[in-house]
Parts: C-alpha cells; structure tokens; sequence
C-alpha cells in the first residue's frame, strides 16, 4: 500500500510538472504570435501609409513629368492647348496671341516664319513660335495687347507678380544666336536679360549674357527668377493696354533661328 501510494504520489508530481512545462510552451506560443501580429500590424500601418501618401500626391494633380506644371498663379505667353487643360484650373492670366486681343507683331518683316518640325516641349505634336530672322539687317517681335475691332480691349493686370515668381522658356536652336528678351511692364518700364554665349548690343547699349543653352536641336528649359528682371528696372505698376508684354531681338545675321515654346511667368512649387 505505501509502495502504491508512493506510485500515484510520483505519477501526479510528474503530470503536474508537465502540465507547467505546456503551460508555459504554450505562453511562449502565444507571445510569440501576439508579436508576430503586431509585427504585420506595423508593416501593413507602413504600406497604408506609403499608399495615403501617393494619394495625396495624386490628389493634388502634381504627377506630371514636368516640374514646371506643378506650380500655380500661371501667367502665359506660350503653351499649347492640351497642356493648358493640365493647369486650367491654376491659370491667373492668359496672354497667348490669339488675333483678338493679344498678337505677336514681327516688326518692319524683320523675322521670316520658320517650319516647326516634330513634338514641342511638352512633347505634344502641337506648334511653336519657329521664326528666322530675315534679310533687313536686324530683328525684332514683341507679344502686343491689342483693341478688338469691335472694342473691349483686353486689361493686362500682372502686378500680383513678385520676385518669388520664375519666367520660363523653352528654347532650341543649332546656331550661335544670342537672343535679348524684355519683359514691359504697364507704363512702359521694361527690363532685359541677353540669352546666348555673347553679349547682345541695342542702339549702344550692350547687355552681357545672363545664360545660355546648348545648341543641339533639342529642347531647353530655362528658368529667370523674376527679381533679376525686378532688379533690372522691371516694374509691374499698371495695368496694360495696348502695349507690348514680351519682345524678342535676334541680331541682324540672316536665317539665324528663334524657336521658343512654353513661355510664362509662375510660382514654383
């Protein structure tokens, strides 16, 4: 009888040890998964995350290729029609020439209409302004606001324009033109940058090269602060009528060519 006693006493102290032992595997298990489910918990907050981000990014319109349609407060001269849908919505001022109220005036024939061949900047199969200087000896356009025939001539109010404003212009050409482009304020005030690799000369008055750009054929952005053009004398006062916005000088060497896209003033993102 004690022997038996002595069994069942050693039978129930080894059953109760590994009741204990499981016990305490199975704590260990479940640990093991609590922290394996806060582990996916914490990955999948992550990718949630990522993706709320790319919402967003999607959400404000800003997935074009092109940074410089990701700005606002836009102020065009040049764009083509399917880019401008792209930014309707963040357009302040459209100056495009359009016969109505705005032209672009070639002076005295000094510029000859040049072929505009392949996609434009925005890589639209759309036209540019592709002009070559003439055989006159000289060379000058300007964007002009103009009063209809029937009247109602178009205000050009741009003194919402600040120096934290960028002027952008797309530029390609195989020669070694130097370009003078002046930005005319309201009341006549203007200011004037010279794009090229030498310095451009206006009735005596020589302007160095601000910058340049490679003269490949292809497409080149260049971007002006407009506290350059401020500094400069520009003066954004009053609001324009029948004055010119933009002029373009190309010297006097004939065939010399003046191909220019996606030209406005707009605050960079």
């Amino acid at each position: 009888m004690k022997n038996k006693n002595l069994f069942f006493a050693l039978f129930f102290a080894l059953f109760a040890t590994m009741n204990v032992a499981c016990s305490k595997d199975d704590d260990e298990v479940i640990k093991d998964k609590q922290e394996n489910t806060e582990d996916k918990d914490d990955d999948n907050t992550g990718d949630t995350d990522d993706k709320e981000d790319d919402k967003e990014e999607d959400k404000d319109g800003d997935t074009s290729e092109f940074d410089c349609l990701k700005g606002s407060d836009y102020y065009l001269f040049s764009m083509d029609g399917n880019t401008e849908q792209k930014i309707s919505s963040k357009i302040t001022l459209d100056c495009r020439p359009n016969e109505t109220s705005v032209a672009l005036y070639i002076w005295d024939g000094t510029y000859e209409a040049a072929t505009a061949s392949g996609p434009n900047f925005f890589g639209e199969v759309e036209s540019w302004t592709a002009l070559s200087v003439g055989s006159a000896g000289w060379s000058g356009m300007g964007i002009c606001v103009i009063t209809p025939a029937n009247g109602g001539a178009l205000t050009v109010d741009m003194t919402n324009i600040t120096p934290e404003h960028t002027f952008h212009i797309a530029m390609r050409s195989t020669d070694n033109a130097t370009h003078l482009i002046t930005l005319i304020g309201g009341d006549g005030n203007q200011a004037s940058i010279a794009i090229g690799d030498t310095p451009f000369t206006d009735n005596d008055k020589v302007f160095q090269p601000y910058t340049n750009f490679k003269r490949d054929g292809e497409w080149n952005t260049i971007e002006i602060p407009m506290s350059e053009f401020f500094d400069r004398g520009l003066v954004y006062r009053n609001k324009a009528q029948n004055d010119n916005l933009v002029t373009f000088l190309s010297g006097g060497v004939s065939g010399r060519m003046l191909h220019y896209d996606a030209m406005f003033i707009y605050k960079k993102k």
